[in-house]
């Protein structure tokens, strides 16, 4: 008799903690390590007790945060989470969560593409390989979401780039903003002292190997307009606009450099948003001297160009005008 009142309470004590936790996934995060030791992760994924944000939570908790897992058994979650997702979606219910699945899906072609040792966490120094917010640079949703947990904003990869010097290098301007919100330091210089500014005149790579995504256009001239914003609310603006690379290019120099190489080559849409570049800075540049100081630098650097190869003749008359106002 007495054993089987021991049973019983052992039996209704468990469902209690059970469904307890389950509520608890519901209102807020439960431990990852809590799940990871009492509870079949499988199982909680496909639970349909617990909403599509706690299991979310709960998968993106365990794939950024914890060391427990290989990247093999990462993937086999991020799966899982996506499947489920993905089922409300063929079932056209009002829950579907796409940015969710997206994230699933992205992360899941992260832990794919390197090797167990190579994997960097969100606050790995080690600097061989991708840090993940320079991977997902790209991908606004999945930034936002290594943002939300606690990724090192300042990571930087192999040359010292942090984030927001990719961002700025490729155009992503939606990252951009992110990172900025999130305090990146606008003024951190890579081992070739490249500021971000200077990151966002850059071309932007041919071949963008490294990103999952290679469907967006680049918003070089809305990424330099964003950083000159930053820097004036910083009171930076002007040792900015000074601050020199390795070749002793200011960031107006290497714009008009961009700008000019290759012109022949682009669409006249490419090729207005290269000179939007040097229209912002050239204008930054005046207000920051008070008109006083023409840009001989710049200047310079135009009439170098101007019997190079690649240079369109109207991109080159634009730029001249531009630096000349």
């Amino acid at each position: 008799m007495l054993r089987n009142a021991i049973w019983f309470f052992i039996f209704w004590g468990i469902f209690l903690v059970d469904d307890h936790c389950l509520q608890a996934m519901q209102q807020t995060s439960v431990a990852a390590s809590y799940i990871e030791k009492s509870m079949n992760l499988m199982q909680v994924i496909a639970n349909p007790k617990i909403s599509d944000d706690a299991a979310s939570k709960l998968v993106f908790d365990i794939t950024l945060r914890s060391e427990k897992q290989t990247a093999a058994q990462k993937v086999e979650l991020l799966g899982a989470l996506s499947d489920r997702l993905s089922k409300k979606k063929s079932n056209n219910s009002n829950e579907t969560n796409d940015t969710e699945t997206e994230r699933a899906n992205m992360l899941s072609a992260y832990f794919k593409t390197f090797k167990p040792t190579q994997i960097v966490t969100l606050h790995s120094q080690d600097r061989t390989s991708l840090p993940m917010l320079h991977y997902f640079v790209c991908i606004s949703p999945v930034i936002s979401l290594l943002l939300k947990h606690d990724a090192d904003i300042a990571m930087t990869n192999i040359v010292n780039d942090t984030p927001l010097h990719t961002a700025a290098s490729i155009g992503c301007a939606q990252t951009v903003q992110l990172l900025l919100e999130h305090g990146a330091d606008v003024m951190k210089k890579n081992i070739f002292n490249y500021a971000p500014l200077h990151a966002a005149v850059l071309p932007v790579p041919l071949v963008l190997c490294i990103m999952p995504d290679q469907s967006f256009k680049h918003e070089k001239n809305n990424v330099v307009s964003m950083l000159l914003d930053k820097l004036k609310g910083q009171h930076t603006l002007e040792e900015a606009l000074q601050s020199k690379n390795n070749d002793k290019e200011t960031p107006i120099a290497l714009a008009v450099t961009t700008a000019l190489l290759l012109s022949e080559t682009r669409s006249d849409q490419e090729n207005a948003k290269y000179i939007d570049c040097v229209r912002l800075l050239s204008q930054a540049q005046s207000k920051s001297t008070k008109g006083n100081a023409p840009n001989t630098e710049a200047l310079k650097k135009v009439q170098q160009l101007h019997q190079h190869s690649g240079v369109d003749k109207k991109v080159y008359d634009q730029i001249i005008k531009l630096i000349q106002k």
